[in-house]
């Protein structure tokens, strides 16, 4: 099992990947501080990234963006957001309520993602083969943001009725 740290190299945005599947004992001892010391901070951080860019996805290639309130791509996989449902977004809205919920909650995650340190924890995946996901922005779990923000529900990855939000407008 490895662990993988991502984070913006200052200036010019480029991400830096680090992945660690072993330690091996080396002969340089800042390098192998250095490994150690990442090692431990593995166990508790299994994939971390610093604010960066996280565009709205579009009609291109997806690889790192945001699809929904509860859905996003980061380096070509597809996410889903464990323990929230939010409204769906553009023609999978069952009313305008639920599309402008939607947008919201789009932009609150975007904004979560742009301005936060973020921490990934998996768990595996969902009916629909998106790699299930607790996201944790500044050590605050996302799926309890969108819910206090009322621009999401407690989910546990059961059917729900599609038209939960419409319901609430009415």
């Amino acid at each position: 099992m490895g662990y993988t740290f991502v984070t913006n190299s200052p200036g010019n945005g480029a991400l830096t990947y680090f992945k660690i599947d072993e330690i091996k004992p080396m002969a340089n001892s800042h390098l192998t501080l250095f490994i150690v010391t990442t090692a431990w901070f593995a166990a508790f951080a299994p994939s971390l990234t610093f604010a960066g860019n996280w565009p709205i996805c579009s009609t291109t290639k997806r690889i790192t963006c945001i699809v929904d309130g509860d859905t996003f791509w980061k380096d070509g996989v597809k996410y889903r957001i464990e323990g929230v449902d939010t409204p769906e977004a553009k023609e999978r809205a069952q009313c305008a309520f639920e599309r402008d919920a939607a947008d919201k909650a789009t932009g609150l995650l975007q904004q979560i993602f742009e301005t936060s340190a973020l921490m990934f924890e998996t768990h595996g995946k969902d009916r629909h083969g998106r790699v299930l996901v607790s996201v944790y922005a500044n050590g605050v779990n996302v799926s309890d943001i969108l819910i206090s923000a009322n621009l999401g529900r407690a989910y546990d990855g059961r059917k729900r009725n599609p038209q939960q939000w419409c319901k609430v407008s009415q």
